[in-house]
């Protein structure tokens, strides 16, 4: 797969069926896809169209973009990140302060 990803004519010349390699490919990202939605839909316990809105979208691809496209552990890590400053977020837009309380 990564020889087909880095320089597919090169891939063919070498005799490897690239097109087949591709297949894998995206049946294998579809198959992990379909996994983690049927985890999803268990967790939730109802799937309806509002649950996915733009937020959540821009979230998933600032996370990918952070943590790096060709990696998988940049993405993973930069999830955690993002779930961790939720929280302190959460706090600076409601006007909470850092600081130490005063006795």
């Amino acid at each position: 797969m990564r020889t087909v990803k880095d320089d597919q004519m090169r891939a063919q010349s070498l005799g490897v069926d690239t097109t087949r390699v591709k297949l894998f490919a995206f049946t294998l990202s579809s198959g992990m896809a379909g996994v983690g939605g049927v985890l999803y839909a268990h967790y939730v316990l109802t799937l309806t169209p509002s649950i996915v809105d733009f937020s959540e979208m821009a979230k998933i691809i600032i996370i990918v973009v952070i943590g790096g496209l060709g990696h998988f552990i940049g993405p993973v890590l930069a999830a955690r990140r993002s779930i961790s400053s939720r929280p302190i977020c959460k706090r600076s837009a409601n006007g909470a302060s850092y600081s130490s309380p005063s006795s």
